[in-house]
């Protein structure tokens, strides 16, 4: 079994400090490329957390999508788990984006109905409800670039994280939207520490940009940054915003050293494909692809892709979070992330993203 608990937050008391660990999943027939022997797979750890809740567990994410006929199985367990929770009088609640459950109603229209379940949908005008996190008894926390979804336990690259300890911040987090999907007013929240809130509007304090924006200002050797699509212009919204563009220019101005990967998906765009060659260019700025092999097996939807969203600065400190890198995940839509400064978690994104920038799955943005 795969356990590897890091603690942060040095400047709580030993007893008070949270407990964190990667979790990772990795692609069918990927494994001897880039399964991490020291970091548990997302299956294990999420049945961990719902196994382990004593009264009350919460879950906010993007939308839940079930197995398919044949596949899923890893999910399945899961979804077992979290219907044997109210057996054992633990209370469930659920929150899902509203757009979203309408593509995926299965488990949202069965959930409704199952005793011990309560299942809210939180409705954006522009972004979506983004978030893939869990939370069981305000103490323990899984946050990460995983949806609820079977592929992204077996056919995606995620990355995520486990903690054990203080969670305030993040459960209250989840209260405001749990209200907000009723239709209450919540006011703008301020957080402190390490925890990062989008959309801007909702948190003038603990801004998930702003820490973004910090952390590359500080940057004096190197960035490693790894996120599914990076670009400066929404493809969605239209709306721009060169600021961690400009955040990037400027630290390879200085003397840094930039590594950008990217997932072939976004290049899909010929505007975004041609944006991200143009940054190439930029002396100090080298932008590589991350292509999954296709599954011998056959096609799977909406899978094969590298989905991870981390940032490592001076192989020092960073930032994982549930954002990819477009105006509107973090002016619009509800994302969370970590900021950490620990040698040790640090040392092992330092190895997980060296991993990929160096494995056969990725190439240079110029290679055909």
């Amino acid at each position: 079994m795969k356990r590897f608990f890091l603690p942060l937050l040095l400047s709580l008391p030993l007893w008070a400090q949270p407990q964190r660990e990667w979790v990772e999943s990795v692609p069918q027939e990927t494994e001897q490329v880039l399964d991490d022997p020291h970091i548990r797979q997302t299956s294990e750890a999420w049945l961990e957390l719902i196994e382990g809740a004593q009264s009350q567990l919460d879950l906010e994410f993007f939308y839940l999508r079930p197995p398919e006929a044949g596949h899923g199985q890893a999910l399945a367990k899961v979804i077992s788990a979290i219907e044997a929770c109210p057996g054992r009088g633990v209370k469930v609640r659920v929150l899902v984006d509203d757009k979203f459950s309408r593509t995926y109603p299965q488990l949202v229209d069965r959930w409704q109905c199952r005793s011990g379940f309560e299942v809210r949908k939180l409705s954006f005008p522009v972004g979506v409800l983004h978030l893939k996190m869990m939370l069981a008894d305000q103490r323990q926390l899984f946050l990460g670039s995983q949806n609820f979804d079977w592929t992204s336990l077996e056919h995606i690259r995620e990355l995520g994280v486990l903690q054990t300890g203080e969670v305030g911040d993040f459960q209250a987090i989840f209260e405001d939207d749990w209200r907000r999907a009723a239709g209450q007013t919540v006011a703008a929240r301020e957080v402190s520490g390490q925890a990062v809130f989008s959309p801007r509007p909702w948190h003038p304090q603990g801004n998930e940009l702003d820490c973004l924006l910090q952390l590359l200002g500080q940057a004096q050797d190197s960035i490693a940054l790894q996120v599914m699509t990076f670009g400066p212009l929404d493809p969605h919204s239209g709306e721009r915003d060169d600021s961690l563009d400009q955040a990037l220019r400027q630290a390879a101005s200085r003397g840094v050293k930039v590594h950008l990967l990217v997932a072939d998906w976004a290049l899909r765009q010929k505007a975004a494909a041609d944006y991200l060659k143009q940054l190439d260019q930029v002396d100090g700025i080298e932008v590589r692809v991350s292509r999954i092999p296709a599954w011998s097996q056959g096609e799977v939807a909406y899978a094969r892709v590298a989905h991870c969203k981390y940032l490592l600065i001076d192989g020092e400190q960073g930032w994982m979070g549930t954002s990819n890198w477009e105006p509107g995940y973090f002016h619009h839509s509800r994302n969370a992330g970590i900021r950490f400064e620990e040698e040790g978690l640090a040392q092992s994104l330092r190895s997980y993203f060296e991993r990929d920038w160096n494995g056969p799955y990725v190439r240079p943005i110029h290679t055909p």
